[in-house]
């Protein structure tokens, strides 16, 4: 799988002034297939434009390790609210970090969970845990340096992921509980609602606008939680002979369009810490409009 996005079309559709005679404007489409550089600003632009291929992409990125800290036990999973770092360590809890300074992260707070902690999620002044046999925890966590059990539901199941919608909490609930839904309106007394059936073990959930996304390891099953109080399942997939346990979900590359003068620029979030620009020179339309088509 290609993890670079690349920019296979755009379009500049430029709508000049009527003439005075003239009872509708004139209208021209360029269309850019990035083998020259023709309308290039080579000072502004930061893309790779490509004239060879034909193509415009990021230039090779390399993460570099920048801090880090190391846990008494195997951490999982992490939420990070502020200068906070919540940390999912297995056998060792709930591990809260001080990320004031990410090269340095320096212990805050722990939390002896009695069940092996797979997940954590932060909404407002509380942790959700998703606690293995332990089922949902809820923590306060207004003073990090000790977070403290104020509510929680034991599942049937072994609680393997956490997702808050609203004043609804979705668990990932193994084979056992599926996907388990609980209405936590009172953080300190969590209500079971009921749970909808997954097609295996319901492992990791994702989250994106009004869709749930859950790995149960044989599929991919696919909640409509418009109405979080009444969730039901939209279609499932499931692969030849495979084994599902992450679920990813991104966003279409965000693309805006910003005229400077005369100049077109286009400023992209191409999934990059900073954006890469691609900025055009040399066109002085009345009115730009842009056409992206994006391939990750």
């Amino acid at each position: 799988m290609r993890r670079i996005p690349y920019i296979l079309l755009f379009c500049l559709v430029l709508a000049l002034p009527a003439l005075p005679v003239a009872a509708t404007a004139q209208t021209m489409t360029f269309v850019e297939d990035f083998t020259t550089k023709q309308y290039c600003d080579t000072t502004l632009t930061t893309a790779d434009w490509d004239t060879v291929a034909g193509e415009v992409k990021l230039h090779p990125f390399v993460p570099s390790l920048f801090g880090s800290y190391d846990t008494a036990g195997f951490a999982v999973s992490l939420a990070v609210e502020g200068d906070r770092a919540f940390l999912a360590d297995n056998t060792n809890g709930l591990v809260v970090l001080d990320v004031s300074d990410p090269a340095n992260p320096i212990l805050d707070g722990t939390y002896a969970s009695p069940g092996n902690v797979r997940a954590v999620v932060i909404a407002g002044d509380h942790a959700y845990l998703a606690a293995d046999d332990a089922g949902l925890l809820v923590l306060d966590i207004r003073d990090t340096t000790v977070p403290s059990l104020v509510g929680s539901y034991n599942t049937a199941g072994n609680a393997e992921d956490v997702v808050v919608a609203g004043d609804r909490v979705f668990v990932a609930d193994g084979s056992v509980g599926g996907l388990v839904v609980i209405d936590i309106s009172d953080p300190t007394a969590p209500v079971y609602e009921g749970n909808l059936d997954t097609n295996g073990y319901c492992q990791k959930l994702a989250l994106a606008g009004d869709l749930l996304y859950a790995a149960d390891g044989n599929s991919m099953d696919v909640f409509d939680i418009s109405d979080p109080a009444n969730p039901f399942e939209t279609g499932f997939f499931q692969p030849f002979q495979s084994f599902i346990r992450r679920l990813i979900t991104r966003t279409p590359v965000a693309v805006g369009l910003d005229k400077q003068g005369g100049d077109a620029q286009l400023v992209g979030d191409l999934c990059r810490p900073e954006q890469e620009r691609i900025v055009y020179k040399g066109l002085s339309p009345a009115k730009v409009e842009a056409v992206v088509q994006a391939d990750r």
